[in-house]
Formats: structure tokens, sequence, C-alpha cells
């Protein structure tokens, strides 16, 4: 099976070398432009512990 794992903006912005301020900012500029994308992404989060 295969297996998913969640990864942290902290672990995302390390792996392209980018500022995790950077990555910050652009979550918060997708949630400006799509409301509920952070809270279904939660959601789904909590399906895979």
């Amino acid at each position: 099976m295969n297996e998913k794992k969640l990864y942290s903006f902290k672990e995302i912005g390390e792996e392209l070398n980018l500022n995790y301020k950077k990555i910050l900012n652009y979550r918060n500029q997708v949630c400006d432009f799509l409301p509920g994308w952070l809270n279904a992404a939660a959601s789904r989060q909590k399906r895979f512990k």
C-alpha cells in the first residue's frame, strides 16, 4: 500500500530553499483567493492521522 505523508510548511520551505515566512505568505494569499481552502485541507489532514 502507498503510505501518505503530510509535510509541514517548514519542511516544504526547506525542500524548496524558501524562507518559512515566505511560505506562510503564499499560504495566506491562497487563503484570500480561496477562502475555504485551509479548512478543507485541515479536515483532510485529520483523516490521515
